[in-house]
């Protein structure tokens, strides 16, 4: 198993407030960090002194959460093992390779945070059905299915948020390679988005967009981690990144539109038409 994690370069630090915690609980047979935001040999030689450990790094300037995954998932084709992939923020359960255990024989399998489960957790149940507990040293943990896409038209013009969704993403559990084809012609799509709005959309929007082409319907997920949200996080209501939001999604459709000629992708892009033009005049 490889343990990886993401940081855009200006959180650098949570590597070695978090990510060696993690390292730690899992035993993995490789570390690695891919880290975003980098065009100068100076970060280079930044990072070597902060990382002074046995982890692989990998550099790139994809100027995206989403960007970054797509490389992590196209490089899973080189790696020939499975992947954990955590976010930088979060510390694992110390059960976790008890649930690892378990949860292995799924293809896919997802973390959301406890902190996330106190505070959101009717969100994500509203998207999920339960299928069962399990037991690790007397503590249950409950399993959910994370419906990727909405049931139908009605549900994916008018319900909240990207239609495509993976679900809860603290940590991802991959166990094989996904189609090299739909990475690269997603890749594209996300590529039609401005560099400098990709963020706009979140990357379980876009991990669940490939996980939509890839003919995947749910995903299973429980609770076991704990997130150390970052301090330059953003907070309520901003019409301004509603609006840029839309635009990016109108964008990040379009693209996929001519990608794969799906009119599932232009009932996806009516719908951030509508928020748009509502967010606009309203």
């Amino acid at each position: 198993m490889i343990l990886i994690t993401y940081v855009p370069f200006y959180r650098l630090h949570e590597i070695e407030d978090y990510f060696i915690k993690n390292i730690e609980i899992i035993k993995p047979e490789y570390s690695m960090v891919y880290i975003d935001n980098i065009y100068s040999e100076k970060q280079i030689n930044i990072v070597k002194k902060v990382i002074n450990r046995d982890i692989e790094i990998v550099f790139g300037n994809w100027r995206s959460r989403g960007g970054t995954w797509l490389k992590i998932l196209n490089d899973m084709h080189n790696y020939g093992k499975d992947i954990v992939v955590i976010d930088s923020d979060n510390v694992l359960d110390a059960r976790y390779p008890k649930i690892h255990g378990i949860l292995k024989k799924y293809d896919i399998y997802t973390l959301l945070d406890y902190e996330g489960s106190q505070h959101n957790i009717t969100g994500w149940l509203r998207r999920s059905k339960y299928v069962g507990d399990i037991n690790i040293d007397g503590e249950k943990y409950p399993i959910y299915m994370y419906r990727i896409k909405p049931r139908n038209t009605l549900e994916l013009l008018l319900g909240k948020g990207s239609p495509f969704f993976i679900g809860p993403k603290q940590l991802v559990y991959i166990s094989k390679p996904l189609d090299l084809e739909v990475l690269e012609k997603v890749e594209k799509a996300f590529n039609n988005i401005e560099y400098s709005i990709r963020n706009n959309i979140s990357d379980e929007a876009v991990l669940g967009v490939v996980l939509y082409l890839c003919n995947y319907e749910e995903i299973p997920w429980t609770i076991a981690t704990h997130h150390y949200r970052h301090k330059d996080h953003a907070t309520g209501y901003m019409k301004t990144s509603k609006i840029i939001t839309a635009i990016a999604h109108i964008q990040f459709s379009n693209g996929l539109i001519k990608e794969f000629k799906r009119n599932y992708f232009r009932l996806y892009e009516l719908k951030y038409l509508v928020s748009l033009f509502k967010n606009i005049i309203y």
